[in-house]
């Protein structure tokens, strides 16, 4: 099947189904799945805007890289060329080919006629900085309650928005994973720090690991969930952490199998049209710089003595290996868990945006 012209990069609501009615397109995405799902989407969304620029189907592009190798290369050069002249970087650009060397190699072919790019590490995020706590405040406040507790879920816990709904929206975080939360009655924590349990199969990594939930992390789930339960929804340890409720037309164009699950997709949309809203001049934040501030803040407290290294990236979800004391690929004794947790207690003014109960005490 022949990709449509226009040369405008495929959307996830009209692309996917027709370069998955391909028998072979179908299967190459399938066997990348079994490794990422997150790789499968994004090779397959790669590859197909570079068939609908070059005007090739998915067999076609096979066949020039069989037979003609050189007028291959001259598209792919052609291709790149148009790219520059829209302003892409070269980074950017170089990421464009992973999909169509990946369907090459799939078929049988390798193609190393690609053109050499000049790639400036950190070249796209020279304008970003990680924002400050009263900025993070200023965000906050542009946020309806489910935004407010996404993105203190990653300003503060430090997860990745894969964590809290999946790119096909069709898993993601429940409220069994807060082992803390009661949900009988009213919600409230049985204790602050609160517990976030990630699986592996939300991870990066796919390894288990704990971080933990902040007094304001907690205030902001709460109100999310008394929200949820006004509008008549049945909280229980299977419900999503993070509902589709409100965006659920856009979600729905974007899930390919319907759940109460968000996407990755409409977490980050959101996410962007908030900090549009307060950005500083001068400034570029990308969803993700929200788990940058709590990586910063961490690294900052520990320079105050509050937390070391190893407790900064386990909670962080990184794996130091045996050489680190919290051994992700072994389930963590629950002394290390509460010895996170003491640390983790340590930063919680470092990661507030409000006053903690600790700079009241004048700690």
């Amino acid at each position: 099947m022949t990709p449509e012209r226009g040369g405008r990069r495929p959307r996830d609501d009209t692309y996917r189904a027709k370069a998955l009615a391909d028998p072979r397109v179908r299967s190459w995405w399938q066997s990348q799945r079994l490794g990422s799902h997150i790789t499968a989407d994004v090779n397959l969304r790669q590859l197909w805007a570079f068939l609908i620029e070059a005007k090739l189907d998915p067999h076609q592009l096979v066949a020039l890289a069989k037979d003609e190798p050189e007028k291959l290369q001259e598209i792919i050069v052609e291709y790149a060329d148009q790219l520059v002249n829209r302003g892409r970087l070269a980074s950017y650009i170089a990421k464009t080919f992973v999909g169509v060397k990946s369907w090459l190699r799939f078929n049988g072919v390798e193609f190393h006629r690609f053109p050499k790019l000049k790639v400036l590490q950190g070249q796209s995020l020279s304008k970003e900085r990680t924002p400050t706590p009263a900025e993070l405040h200023r965000l906050l406040g542009v946020l309806d309650p489910r935004g407010r507790m996404i993105a203190l879920l990653m300003a503060h816990a430090g997860l990745r928005p894969g964590v809290l709904g999946s790119m096909d929206g069709t898993d993601g975080l429940t409220l069994g994973d807060l082992p803390e939360l009661t949900l009988k009655g009213e919600p409230a924590f049985k204790r602050i720090p609160f517990l976030i349990v990630v699986a592996g199969t939300h991870s990066k990594n796919r390894l288990d690991y704990v971080t933990f939930g902040t007094q304001e992390l907690a205030e902001a789930v709460l109100a999310y969930l008394a929200d949820r339960q006004s509008r008549g929804e049945k909280l229980t340890p299977a419900s999503p952490l993070v509902n589709l409720s409100a965006f659920a037309s856009a979600n729905y164009n974007h899930a390919r199998v319907k759940s109460d699950f968000i996407t990755t997709t409409v977490i980050t949309r959101g996410l962007r049209n908030a900090i549009a809203k307060v950005l500083p001049k001068g400034v570029e934040w990308r969803p993700y710089v929200l788990r940058a501030y709590c990586s910063t803040q961490l690294w900052a407290a520990g320079n105050h003595g509050k937390i070391d290294r190893d407790a900064r990236e386990a909670i962080l979800g990184h794996d130091l290996g045996v050489s680190g004391r919290y051994n992700l690929s072994k389930r963590l004794h629950p002394e290390m868990v509460e010895e996170l947790r003491a640390a983790y207690a340590r930063c919680e003014g470092y990661l507030s945006t409000v006053p903690t109960r600790d700079d009241a005490q004048g700690a």
